[in-house]
């Protein structure tokens, strides 16, 4: 009985540990800089929508076949979109290539996130809407980024960005109206 069950609690932990080993290993192969051809298919995950590759189907287009239905404009300009980037990237030089794999692996952590907007609205936030503010924010750090780095070439400056690059880039940005109004808000309303 206990010797039956010792050997299953075993196994388990075996089996459970060969999986932690795969993980490992698939983030080991994202890692290394492979990204090419997933960043060629479309998506974050390099699916493109596709879920043959996991046993899957794709059942739009499983759909679409059969009813021979053409496509929505949506559809159309989605699939430009995705062919448009695809050259793109495949253009792409060693160096360019490096950054564009590091944006698409960076993030904020959403624990982190989660953390701050609860102290900020001094309430519980959700889990969707940490990850949708994790966005904003590397889209937003994103265009700090690409303004400091026109300063740069403004300035005739080379090397790495520095903090005098981001305090233009930020005082440019919030002339500009791209950064909101900080310091005490107003009323709505007076007396």
């Amino acid at each position: 009985g206990t010797e039956q069950r010792e050997k299953k609690m075993g196994k388990r932990k075996r089996d459970k540990d060969v999986a932690e080993d795969d993980e490992d290993i698939d983030l080991d192969a994202e890692m290394d800089g492979n990204l090419r051809e997933d960043a060629l298919d479309g998506d974050e995950d390099g699916n493109n929508g596709d879920m043959e590759e996991e046993g899957g189907n794709d059942d739009d287009d499983d759909e679409r076949e059969k009813t021979k239905k053409p496509l929505t404009q949506e559809e159309l300009e989605n699939r430009v979109q995705q062919e448009r980037l695809r050259v793109l990237i495949s253009n792409f030089s060693a160096a360019q290539l490096g950054r564009y794999e590091a944006f698409r692996r960076a993030a904020f952590p959403k624990n982190a996130v989660k953390k701050l907007m609860s102290t900020v609205a001094n309430g519980a936030v959700g889990s969707l809407t940490a990850i949708v503010m994790g966005g904003i924010a590397k889209v937003y750090l994103g265009e700090l980024v690409e303004t400091a780095k026109l300063v740069m070439t403004e300035w005739q400056e080379d090397g790495p960005i520095r903090p005098r690059h981001l305090r233009e880039a930020y005082r440019r940005m919030r002339n500009t109206g791209q950064v909101p109004a900080s310091g005490t808000p107003q009323a709505l309303f007076r007396r």
